[in-house]
């Protein structure tokens, strides 16, 4: 009896960045059940039946290959101007494109006919909900680029009760008030999340802030945690 050979996916680059932590390594074990799953470096040619990229754009130049696998792009927040992405030649040379929020979803239709929304996985929620607490922390988690981001908001909007931070690079960028900034880790997470007061989402007003999904704020209210966004 014969079978059919199940298809070989590329998915990567895998990188020690956030991104592939939250979605990249996620996404390859869930697709291990449906497809042999390659996993590529950054700057290794990808091989398979489907190429996977997220976030950094494949290395091409010139026109692209018509024999070479398909490409389907996630552009999670790498383009950090509307006018960089809306002009990307790779974004047209692939075959698909996958977004995490609606706002992106509707400017990347501008770029190419086939863009797919994708809603991020809350991965990190709590097993059960967090116990309402009168006093204890804010929890504020995200990659040390939007540090600066959340200083600013603090500067206009002093917390009355002690922030923990986690996040890839703690003490990057010094932050007003009664800070604790510690290295994220899942289990970290876990931990200050079942006994924090609230938790806060902050996110700038640069394009891909603008085009970023509110992931952490959905994560905290799954879990039943008080939470606070900014506008």
């Amino acid at each position: 009896m014969q079978t059919t050979p199940m298809l070989t996916v590329a998915i990567g680059p895998e990188t020690d960045r956030p991104t592939w932590y939250w979605v990249g390594f996620n996404l390859a074990r869930e697709l291990t059940k449906y497809f042999n799953v390659r996993i590529f470096h950054h700057r290794e040619p990808p091989v398979g039946d489907v190429i996977l990229a997220l976030k950094e754009p494949l290395h091409w130049s010139g026109e692209a290959d018509p024999a070479a696998p398909p490409v389907i792009y996630f552009l999670a927040d790498y383009f950090l101007e509307e006018d960089q992405m809306l002009s990307s030649a790779f974004l047209r040379q692939c075959s698909a494109l996958a977004v995490h929020s609606v706002q992106l979803q509707e400017l990347a239709s501008r770029v190419h006919p086939h863009v797919y929304l994708v809603d991020h996985d809350d991965k990190y929620v709590l097993p059960e909900p967090a116990e309402f607490r009168e006093k204890g922390h804010v929890l504020w988690v995200g990659f040390s680029d939007y540090l600066a981001v959340l200083r600013d908001w603090l500067v206009e909007h002093p917390l009355p009760y002690p922030l923990v931070v986690l996040t890839d690079r703690p003490g990057r960028v010094s932050l007003p008030g009664s800070v604790e900034q510690l290295r994220w880790t899942p289990a970290r997470q876990y931990e200050y999340m079942r006994t924090a007061k609230g938790a806060i989402d902050i996110k700038g007003s640069c394009f891909n802030q603008r085009m970023k999904p509110a992931e952490k704020a959905q994560t905290f209210i799954a879990s039943g945690i008080p939470t606070a966004c900014n506008l």
